[in-house]
This record gives C-alpha cells, structure tokens and sequence, in this order.
C-alpha cells in the first residue's frame, strides 16, 4: 500500500515545510528530491497526530460539564413534553454555553492544508517516503509518495520509466505477480506496451484496464505531456483531486482543497498539461476495444427464469469467495515483520458478513497446514449521552458469540482466534474528531463521522482487551460457555496486523439494507407470478446501482480513515470475480427472500411480509458451522459499535445532517 500526493501547475508552487531543510538528491529526471528514513517518517507522523488530536480547553470544558449536560437535557425533555417552549428555549440556552466549541481553537493550527495533506499520506506509508520535483515546458511538478511495503522486494516510489512517472497505491493479484511486487509488474508491463507500435495513450490504457486488484493511480507521461488517473473498477482505493484552469492535485488524501471530488471509478482520467481539460475513458470502452480476463460487466440474471438449486450455488460462492480471501492471504509478505504471531486481522462485529469471511480465512490456513492467529478486532464507545460503556455496546456482546462459534468450529487445528476488543472513551473520541472530519474530507455529514471514527479507532487497535479460547469447547453450547474459566484474557493488548479484512460490499451485493425489502412494500398476497418478478428485477437494478456507487458512498472514505495508521484494508467480498458471478450468476430470489406469515397484533391477527436479507450467505454461514452468525439482523457499525450520537443532546440528530 502507498499514500500518493501529486501536483502539477503553470505557476511557481511552494514546496511543502516538510521538505525545506531536507538534503536534496538529484534523481533523473526531477530537479528537487528528497528521502525519508523510516525514523523520519515517524517522527513526522507523530507529531503531526499529536498535534491533530490534543484536547482543547473547549474539550476539557466539555468533559468537565457531563454531568451538567445530561441533567440538563433531562430537563430539557421534561418541558418540551410539558409544551413550554419559553422554559425549554432557557435550557437549550444554557447546554450550548457548556458544550459550545471555539472553532477557532485548532489543534492543527501549524499546518497549512498541503503540509497537513502531506503529513497524513506519510503515515499510510511508514516504510519509504520521497518528495520530487521538476519543471517540463510551462508546467512545474510535485510528487510525492509512500510505501506500506507488503509484497517483495521491496520498490521505492515514484518510478519513472519510459519518459512516465508512475505513483501507485494498492494490491494486484493477476497470475503473473502473486510472488513477486506488483508496483515492478506495472512498471514492466508499461514498458512492453511503450515499445510496442501503439499509440502511448492506447498502451497506457490498455495495461491498466488489464489489472486486477485493489488500487488507485497517477501516472504522469511527460513525452506526451498528460497525467493519467483512476481506480479499479469497483474503486477500493481513495483518491481525490481538484483542478482549474492552471493546477491539478490528486492526493490519497487531500484536506480542506475546495472543490475536491472522488475519482470515479468506472473510468480512467486523463489530464491535458496543455489545457488542463479532463477526459474520461471508461474501463468498459477499453475492454471492448482489448478484451481482458479482469473485464468486469453486469448482465443480471433474470427472477424465475431457472429453478433454484440453492446447493449448487452455496458450493459456488464458497469457491469464489475461499479463492478471493486466498490470493489476499498469499500476498502478505510484509518489509517488517513486527506483528508477531498474527499476519492478518479481522474488522469484526459478529455479524454475518464478517463471520464468513474469518471462517474462510481459517479454512484456507487449515488447507496450507499453516499455524496463524487471527486478530478479531472489535470497536466499543463509551456515550456518555446514555451514558453506557463499551463492554454494553450491541457489537460487543454479538462478536463475543460470533468469535466462540469460531473457536468452536476450528477447535484442534492450526487456527486460533483472539478476539481484542477496543474500548474508546469518549474523550478519545473528542479528541480525534476532528481529525477524522479531516481525513473523510470531502464527505462530511453526521452518518460519514459515526461510520467513520469507528472504522478509524478499530483499525488503530490498541490497548484492547484480548480473548483466546483456552478450553475445549467443541461439544460446548454457547449458553454453557463461561468465558472467565475457559478463555484468556490479556488486557492492554495492541494488534500488530498490518494488513485488515473487511466485510463491505456484502450488504450492496446480497441485499443487506432496509431499502432492498422497500421495494417489495406495493405487493399483496394475491401478487402474480409477474409483479413479484417485476420487483426482483428492480432489486437486482438497485444492487448494481450500490456496487456502482460504493467508491463514493463508502470506499474512498473508509479507506482514508483507515489507512492512517499505516495498515492495508482487503475486501474480498468486492474482488472482480466475486463481483460478476454475484450479480451475473445468483437469482435475486436468493439474495432478498420474503414469505407471508400471520402476526399476532393488540387489533388481532393480520398478514405481512417476513423478509430475510442476504439468504445464499446465510446458507454458506450454516455449512460453515455458524448457526448463530447465520441468524443474525443486520446492524449498522454506527449503531453495533454505539458510535453515533455521542454528544448529549444530539438525540434528534440525522444521519444526513452536515458537520
């Protein structure tokens, strides 16, 4: 994994504070370069985070008036029930002089919004990191770059090759670069095409549209004088820019720029130095023009045009989905191999998505006879608005389940679980909120900030408690199970793993959300055979729209919050293959399923709907030997983890709400 920053403008542009002192290098071609130690790197990313993250005397304030503040929105309730909005207008007046902040107070007042920028890219890299510069024609170049080195040997960034600087970020898992580093692969494979009698646009395009992975890039082709920039198709990677009408910017992270946007992912982007114009070329365009194994297309199986062999397909997805979490596992091969006796690490709130996918981890290493121990990393808050703990948080109490049905299932293998739960108290939360603002930028609503500082605290992992079972459990009930004599428990533990997977993208392709089953509101009991198809065609549209749309809604963001401390972020669920056959392969029946039942209600019995979400992974979840993960609702991380709504008086507070 990398961190990428890269400028380009007419205008003379001002070299960052982080490199004014530096000694510089002359590397061909750049005039201005300089190299980062890895002591460097961390110098500079701690001082950076202790100075983002200080408490303010506004925060301290606001600690010390809890116990004020949530008596006085006791209060507040009583006389907005009692209808005296004079009396509830006084009360309100009162919490905002105790829980105001001065925005003007910022702990990050030091760093102007490229150095900041900068410094958050530096930790996404913690091994390498070089700053260069150089001057072409009108133009004058900034690039920088770091390294999370994951896969040997090790190579330094930026690479120029072939008159082409290329910056890239992320994994590859095309056949011919499992063993070896896919950044040197890319580098190859541009310079076969460069030599080749195609024009350097079509060889350009043609070499990364035939990638597989999890990726963002910028690759500056000075002899032609344009700056090529995307993601994978699904758009696992961040990657935002801002341009005008004589400056570009694309960063992994770029704070406060205005009119920053995330790159979209169906497309490459192509910068004219000469105009600054943007072209996109879709992905789909290219692999009509130069058909590739990695080709991704969406061609939905129809409702009811087959009968359901609901087995058949159970065995398929495992397949698909034990190859996807394979490759990922197969390629950690870290510069630095400081995590101990844990390689990988779970994002694990117990619920469905998550559960699979650490089975199947297990289940490959028990087919390479390989001992490991994964870390299963939940999140807990301390709300001092209802006034709960970590340990009472609803994801707490579901990954303990969760992670004993593990235990249970690879008791007497190679596998062990641990299970470390991260407690964050809310001063913590205080104090790294504006950081995560800063990192989620341009996304910046209510929602955006629950989702996000949870993923941010469990990523960081430290100072949880461990869990690890110690007894043999394999003809234990979960209802038996008494975790204080047959589990160990190591406090103040911190995961090493240096390289996390996560669940996302279950939800968007199986169905996961209250919105799938809102399409299925207008049928009756008495629906044809042909509305309800008509229907399971609109779920089908809708669960394309979701993958479609992940980059923006959801990639791009998480993965800046969560590659801030230095760790690569792995979504088995989103790989291209498991992408198509999901959405090309399985019957929506099979994703979304309803049946009527009776409900007994206080006005007598009536008819309704009973939906079941996500049905195939459930079936998987079940031949794997979760039956409780298989039964599981869906709950979203920011209420599983009591993230959102941290603040007293922000009961009434909506997801949609702009920070």
């Amino acid at each position: 994994m990398c961190g990428i920053f890269f400028a380009v403008s007419t205008e003379d542009q001002r070299r960052p504070s982080l490199f004014e002192d530096g000694p510089s290098s002359n590397i061909a071609p750049f005039s201005y370069s300089v190299q980062l130690s890895e002591a460097q790197i961390s110098a500079v990313t701690s001082k950076n985070l202790s100075a983002e993250t200080k408490l303010t005397s506004a925060h301290k304030q606001k600690i010390e008036n809890l116990q004020r503040l949530r008596a006085l929105h006791l209060e507040l309730n009583k006389w907005k029930n009692a209808r005296n909005s004079e009396k509830a207008a006084e009360i309100e007046q009162q919490m905002t002089l105790l829980s105001v902040e001065d925005p003007d107070e910022n702990p990050g007042q030091d760093y102007n919004h490229t150095d900041s920028s900068i410094a958050k890219i530096m930790a996404r890299g913690p091994d390498y990191a070089q700053y260069s510069e150089m001057s072409q024609k009108n133009n004058r170049f900034q690039f920088f770059s770091s390294v999370l080195s994951l896969r040997q040997p090790f190579t330094s960034q930026p690479i120029h090759n072939h008159d082409c600087v290329l910056q890239f970020n992320g994994e590859l898992y095309n056949g011919d670069c499992i063993d070896s580093n896919d950044t040197e692969l890319i580098a190859e494979k541009l310079g076969s095409a460069l030599d080749s009698n195609v024009s350097r646009e079509d060889a350009i395009l043609t070499v990364f549209a035939s990638l597989d992975g999890e990726f963002a890039f910028v690759l500056t082709d000075l002899q032609d004088e344009k700056v090529y920039f995307g993601k994978d198709y699904i758009g696992k990677r961040s990657l935002l820019y801002t341009v005008n009408e004589n400056a570009f910017v694309a960063a992994s992270v770029l704070s406060g720029h205005e009119n920053t946007q995330e790159t979209e992912a169906s497309s490459i982007h192509i910068l004219d130095l000469r105009t600054y114009d943007i072209q996109k070329v879709s992905y789909a365009s290219i692999w009509d023009k130069h058909p590739s194994e990695n080709a991704v297309s969406f061609e939905c199986i129809l409702p009811g045009t087959k009968d359901l062999d609901v087995d058949s397909q159970v065995e398929k997805l495992h397949l698909h989905l034990s190859q996807a979490c394979a490759v990922r596992q197969h390629t950690i091969h870290p510069l630095h191999n400081s995590s101990g006796d844990v390689e990988l690490g779970v994002l694990f709130s117990g619920g469905l998505d998550c559960t699979v996918l650490s089975g199947l981890l297990a289940e490959n290493y028990t087919k390479d006879h390989k001992p490991a121990t994964i870390d299963l990393i939940t999140v807990g808050f301390e709300n001092p608005r209802t006034g709960s703990s970590p340990d009472q948080s609803p994801d707490r109490q579901l990954s303990l389940r969760s992670w004993f049905e593990l235990s249970k299932a690879f008791h007497g293998t190679c596998v062990t679980f641990r299970l470390v739960q991260v407690n964050v108290a809310y001063w913590e939360w205080l104090s790294h909120k504006a950081r995560v603002l800063d990192l989620i930028y341009p996304r910046a609503t209510e929602m955006d900030l629950s989702i996000a500082i949870a993923f941010y605290f469990a990523c960081r992992a430290e100072n949880g408690d461990s869990l690890t079972v110690c007894s043999d459990i394999r003809d234990m009930a979960w209802d038996d199970f008494d975790i204080n004599s047959m589990a160990t428990r190591v406090p103040n533990y911190t995961s090493r793993a240096k390289v996390l997977f996560s669940g996302l993208g279950a939800d968007e392709l199986f169905g996961g959300y209250s919105r799938h089953e809102n399409i299925f509101n207008d049928l009756t009991e008495s629906s044809s055979e042909a509305s309800i198809n008509e229907k399971y065609g609109e779920l089908s549209a809708s669960l394309v729209h979701d993958i479609n749309v992940i980059y923006e809604r959801n990639l791009g963001r998480d993965d800046r919050v969560m590659s801030s401390w230095g760790k690569e972020l792995r979504y088995p669920y989103l790989d291209n293959g498991v992408v198509s056959f999901i959405i090309n392969s399985i019957e929506p029946e099979l994703k979304v399923g309803f049946e009527w039942v009776t409900q007994v209600t206080k006005k007598g019995e009536k008819r309704c709907k009973k939906f079941t979400r996500k049905v195939l992974l459930r079936r998987l979840a079940e031949k794997l030997g979760f039956p409780l993960a298989a039964s599981e609702i869906k709950r979203a991380i920011q209420f599983g983890a009591k993230s959102a709504k941290l603040e007293v008086g922000q009961s009434k507070a909506k997801g949609t709400d702009a920070l």
